[in-house]
């Protein structure tokens, strides 16, 4: 008899109707998710509603792993700016270096708080182009 985890619950339940169940399963992912609910969660960064987005981007984040830092690279230019700002934050607590270029592009995003979420990341992950964003002699 195959028992269901508490894992399998939460990525089947990213698909049924009821966005507050759906945000629900994204956060109960971002604590105990493992490589197997990257897929599915990769898969809900489509979803209709922006919050479940938001969350289904911290998880990502909080996951890891090479198809996670892809995923939330893509979610960077999302429509609304909270998703683009997780993603950003996230990228930047992963640590990954290819997500420097994406980034450094976000430096620009018409968002203030995505900039500065940008820059933020960017020293996290040491990349010394971070500093010229602060620098007023640049201006």
């Amino acid at each position: 008899m195959n028992m269901l985890t508490t894992e399998d619950v939460h990525i089947a339940e990213l698909r049924v109707p009821d966005w507050t169940v759906r945000w629900h399963a994204a956060k109960a992912l971002a604590s105990i998710g493992g490589q197997r609910a990257v897929k599915p969660l990769i898969a809900t960064l489509r979803d209709p509603d922006v919050w479940v987005r938001w969350e289904v981007a911290h998880a990502l984040g909080n996951i890891g792993g090479e198809r996670a830092t892809e995923a939330l690279v893509s979610a960077m230019c999302d429509p609304d700016q909270w998703v683009r700002w997780e993603a950003t934050r996230a990228l930047g607590n992963l640590g990954d270096a290819r997500a420097i270029k994406p980034l450094l592009a976000a430096l620009n995003d018409r968002e203030a708080q995505v900039r500065w979420e940008a820059v933020r990341a960017l020293g996290r992950i040491g990349e010394p182009r971070a500093v010229g964003a602060f620098d007023c002699r640049s201006a």
